[in-house]
This record gives structure tokens, sequence and C-alpha cells, in this order.
């Protein structure tokens, strides 16, 4: 094979690839690398590295060639591959895109080339641009940052409107109370206790709305105590029974010792209850059972 043959090779390969003499003249350039960096073989072979990349005059914090000198410098003193770290390096455009420079994120590895006496003879220069892939992880984080902080407003706005609630909910229950100390017919309490349970129950919701933004703080607070099982089926089967009674459905209770304790949270176990017995008698048929 023709030594012109290895060159056309090596310009071919897929990776982009700079190789450098010892005095960082550029002396081969892959195809990869030219279109990486919006440039043209005859015009860099033979010039400077830095001279032909030199920082974007545009940044005062521009740190790209301080780096790649360095790594550089480290190849040549110790003559061992140094892989830097991804870092921005802005490449100048040619003047027919527009000219100044664009940004440019790298993950470049600077590898030495020895001669048969262990002398330097050439670095070869590996980058891979990772700007599209790095503007993607920003573009993540970013939409992840608005969805906080859209979740905090949502959980803000949940709290100011629970608080709000509140004021008319007890005055419901004042007033409820109120009428336990009149004279009332046996149908009259009897409806007057289902309105004070349902309002004691909404308040407790509210509640748990107040508490949705701890949830998801992961500060959720458990009350875990004894819980007398007999009091929340009860209390749990005198709301839902009007649901029943409007669905036409059999809302049957079995008896329950007074003494059967769980160790859980009330009201979180109430809650469950109402959720599962509201289901069966919504999705029941007419004249069914629960």
């Amino acid at each position: 094979m023709r030594p012109h043959d290895f060159r056309s090779l090596f310009e071919a390969a897929p990776g982009s690839y700079l190789v450098l003499d010892p005095e960082l003249v550029i002396v081969a350039v892959t195809d990869a690398y030219l279109r990486d960096t919006m440039t043209v073989r005859e015009e860099i072979l033979g010039r400077g590295l830095f001279e032909v990349f030199p920082d974007n005059p545009d940044d005062p914090g521009a740190t790209g060639e301080h780096n790649l000198r360095a790594s550089l410098d480290r190849v040549r003193r110790d003559l061992v591959a140094d892989t830097m770290a991804v870092q921005q390096y802005d490449i100048r455009r040619p003047q027919a895109e527009g000219g100044g420079f664009e940004v440019r994120y790298w993950s470049p590895v600077n590898s030495p080339v020895l001669g048969p006496g262990g002398d330097l003879e050439f670095i070869i220069h590996s980058v891979e641009d990772v700007t599209r892939r790095l503007r993607a992880e920003r573009a993540l984080r970013e939409a992840k940052e608005e969805a906080d902080r859209a979740n905090t407003a949502k959980s803000e706005y949940l709290s100011r409107m629970s608080h709000e609630l509140r004021t008319p909910l007890n005055a419901i229950l004042g007033f409820a109370q109120l009428l336990e100390l009149e004279d009332l017919t046996d149908e009259q309490r009897e409806n007057l206790h289902f309105i004070l349970n349902a309002a004691r129950h909404l308040l407790a919701l509210i509640n748990e709305v107040l508490d949705i933004a701890a949830i998801e703080a992961g500060r959720l607070p458990l009350s875990l105590e004894p819980v007398a099982v007999a009091d929340v089926v009860a209390e749990t089967v005198s709301l839902i029974r009007p649901l029943a009674d409007q669905h036409q459905v059999l809302l049957i209770s079995p008896p329950q010792s007074p003494s059967t304790h769980v160790r859980g949270d009330r009201q979180r176990l109430k809650q469950i209850l109402l959720n599962l017995l509201s289901n069966a008698v919504k999705y029941n048929r007419q004249g069914g059972t629960v």
C-alpha cells in the first residue's frame, strides 16, 4: 500500500482527530474534525494550533485555550495521555456563515506518539463535540426547575384556598352546634347529626389538602394512635348511608367489637374506608348490597 493511502485512511476515519508535532503545529486532520470545527484542511495545515483556534475574544472569561495548552504541556512533559474535563471552547465561524464565534462544548483527549528512541514525535488531539448533549441536559434541568416552581405555586395556592374554606365551614359547624341546643324532633336531630358529621369530615379533608404540600416536600405528618375500629366504621357508614339511599343500595354494617383497636392514623383510615364504600355504592346495581 502506498504511503499516501495511509493518509487517506486517517483522514476518512470517523472520529475527530488532529495530529500535532511537538511544537503544536497541525500536521494532519480528519474530515470529521474539519466538519466539527468548520475549518478547511488546506487553511489549517502547517499552522500553530492556537493560531487556528484562539479563545473567543468576545468572552473575557474564556479558558479553553489555557486549559488545552496546559493539557498539551503535560503530554509533552510526561509523555502520557491526558484526558481533559468537558469544557467550553468556542469555534470561529467562516465568514461565509457570518463570522464570529459559536459556543461549543468538547470532551478532549491528548495522546503522545513516541518514536523508536522514546522521544515525542506527534500528539494526537482527539475531541468529541458534546454541545447538543449538554444543551439537552440543560433543557431538562430547566424544565425540571420550572415544574418544581409550578408545583410549589400549586401547593401555595392549595394552602391559601384551604385556609379560605375553613372560615365558612367553621361558621356552618358553629350554627349547627347551636341548633343542637334547640328542642328538635328525632328526625330533625338525626338530620342535624348528618350535617355535623359531614361538616367535620369536610374540615378534616381541608386539613388533608393542607398536608399535600407536606407530602410533596417529604414531610407528611402521621398521627399514629390506637384507633377504635367500631367508631371509625360507624362514622363512615353514617356518612355514606345518604348516598346509598339515593342509589337504592342496601348498606349493611357488620357488628364490630368495641374493644377492637388498630394502630394507625384515624383520619386517613377513615378516608380510605370512605373511598372504598363510596365506590362500592356508586358502581353497584340498583337494589344491590354493600
